[in-house]
């Protein structure tokens, strides 16, 4: 009889033990089990698979605790303000963007970023490139547009005090596909004569076309500086092939790629290239 007493204020005691108490993350993940105390910025809790074993929690990784009886405890509440700016910010999946720097370089580009799944993101960016701040001889113009997939390392950042996770921030590595179609000026030598074994030149400018579609490894890091806005760094190596649409034989011969930035990215020699961005985006759901 005792046996039997015992094994049902076990299970009585399992039943308890494993109610609905929860902690809720900053990425909206619930981790269900029995909160034995919340003290010194660690809330431990007792999980249904490992009644044995007690697992302690950064409160800086959750956003509250819920009891079995409904009372929740929140982590954020001595900040006041700050409810206000995760209501905004936390579900923010969406960044329109636009480079500020970018017209000293001589173009111009704004982007659309998109949170599709679980610190992963697509991008779109276009822009062009004419003569604006930067005094150069080849007066690129043209067009770019850029297609990006990151994978987001989610790093936390401080809103009052507190350290929180927005789903956005954090340093990131992916690939950026572009394309660029511009023109620019060259001198170009074109046989106009042969005076004994000897070829007579003449120098032109002369305007050279050119499809440049290029793939890049980036890197970068996204700082939320408000609740809606967030600054970006990046940086990119890779290259691709130089296609010259002229149709003189002498212009795609002696075509060379100039010094001065093509769109976001900086040509170093032959198909090889840098690429390096800053942004400043505005985020909304």
């Amino acid at each position: 009889m005792k046996r039997i007493l015992l094994i049902f204020l076990v299970l009585l005691t399992g039943t308890a033990l494993f109610g609905q108490d929860t902690l809720v993350t900053w990425s909206d993940e619930e981790i269900l089990g029995k909160i034995v105390e919340i003290e010194n910025k660690v809330v431990s809790i007792i999980l249904p698979d490992e009644p044995e074993k007690t697992h302690r929690v950064s409160i800086s990784e959750l956003q509250r605790a819920t009891y079995e009886n409904g009372q929740s405890v929140y982590f954020f509440e001595k900040y006041p303000d700050i409810i206000t700016k995760m209501k905004k910010a936390a579900p923010y999946r969406n960044m329109i963007e636009f480079g500020p720097i970018a017209p000293p370089f001589n173009h111009f580009y704004a982007g659309y970023e998109r949170l599709f799944a679980k610190r992963q993101t697509y991008e779109v960016q276009a822009g062009i490139m004419a003569p604006m701040m930067m005094p150069v001889d080849d007066r690129v113009k043209g067009f770019h547009l850029n297609l990006a997939w990151k994978s987001i390392f989610t790093e936390p950042v401080k809103l009052s005090g507190m350290s929180v996770r927005p789903q956005m921030q954090g340093a990131y590595a992916g690939l950026m596909l572009s394309f660029n179609l511009f023109s620019y000026s060259q001198s170009v030598d074109f046989p106009t004569d042969t005076v004994a074994y000897y070829i007579v030149y003449d120098s032109r400018k002369t305007r050279v076309n050119v499809f440049l579609p290029t793939l890049h490894f980036v890197f970068g890091y996204n700082q939320m500086i408000a609740p809606a806005l967030m600054l970006g760094f990046s940086g990119g190596i890779g290259g691709g092939p130089m296609m010259v649409l002229n149709s003189d034989e002498t212009i795609r011969k002696e075509a060379m790629l100039p010094v001065s930035s093509i769109g976001v990215q900086r040509f170093i020699a032959g198909p090889f290239s840098l690429s390096a961005m800053l942004t400043v985006g505005y985020l909304f759901k």
